[in-house]
């Protein structure tokens, strides 16, 4: 009897073990994918801070040559350009939540002094980020960059 109950506390805990090591918490290094627009706003912030490189927009085909990458990094509250190692512009925005032109209401980001909408996020696939703005010629698409 002592065997069997010294076995089933074992079994026991190296099943609790196994059950622990499945519940640790989501790795970085996995691959992201969702919608962002039908998302809260705090999960859209989680996901677009951070440093990106711009890799297309509408006006130019993806991976189009550039000698000075071009980089965002948005941060909760603004949005700096930088080209290479200068910054280009920064500006500061808030977010708003309105009508987008496909008819969805979503989080835009809303520029504080132009006092105009900027982006808003479609999803994220892996590691790059789909965003419109109220231009419908200007989509644009971000690699994130690993910190």
């Amino acid at each position: 009897m002592k065997i069997i109950n010294f076995i089933c506390k074992n079994l026991f805990f190296v099943a609790l073990l196994l059950f622990a090591t499945q519940c640790k918490d989501k790795d970085e290094s996995q691959p992201l994918t969702m919608t962002l627009y039908d998302k809260p706003l705090s999960t859209i912030q989680s996901v677009v801070e951070g440093k990106w490189k711009w890799y297309s927009d509408n006006m130019s085909p993806p991976l189009v040559y550039n000698p000075t990458p071009v980089f965002f990094y948005i941060t909760k509250d603004s949005i700096v350009k930088m080209a290479g190692n200068k910054i280009v512009y920064t500006f500061y925005y808030r977010w708003e939540q309105l009508e987008t032109l496909s008819g969805y209401t979503t989080y835009v980001m809303w520029d504080k002094e132009q006092n105009q909408s900027i982006w808003y996020f479609e999803s994220i696939k892996k590691d790059t980020l789909f965003l419109h703005s109220f231009d419908p010629l200007f989509d644009i698409e971000f690699i994130k960059i690993k910190k």
